[in-house]
C-alpha cells in the first residue's frame, strides 16, 4: 500500500469516527438532560405536595364512587 492510499483509508476513518463520536455525543446530552431534569423536578415538587395531590384525587375518586353506588342501588 502507498503513502497516498494510506491517507485516504485513514481519513476516511476519522470522517467515519468524527460521526460515530457526534452521534454518541449526541445521545449522551440527551440522556443526560433527561435525567438532570427528573432529578431537578422532583427535587423541586416536595414529596408532600406530591402526596397531597395523589390523596386528593383518591379521595375525588372516592367521592365519584360512591355517588355511583348510590344512584345505582
Amino acid at each position: 500500500m502507498d503513502y497516498s492510499k494510506l491517507t485516504t483509508f485513514l481519513s476516511d476513518i476519522t470522517i467515519i469516527q468524527a460521526i460515530g463520536m457526534l452521534f454518541v455525543s449526541i445521545c449522551l446530552f440527551c440522556i443526560t438532560w433527561t435525567i438532570l431534569t427528573y432529578i431537578t423536578t422532583a427535587l423541586a415538587s416536595s414529596a408532600k405536595d406530591t402526596n397531597k395531590k395523589l390523596l386528593d384525587n383518591m379521595n375525588r375518586l372516592d367521592t365519584k364512587f360512591n355517588i355511583n353506588q348510590k344512584s345505582n342501588k
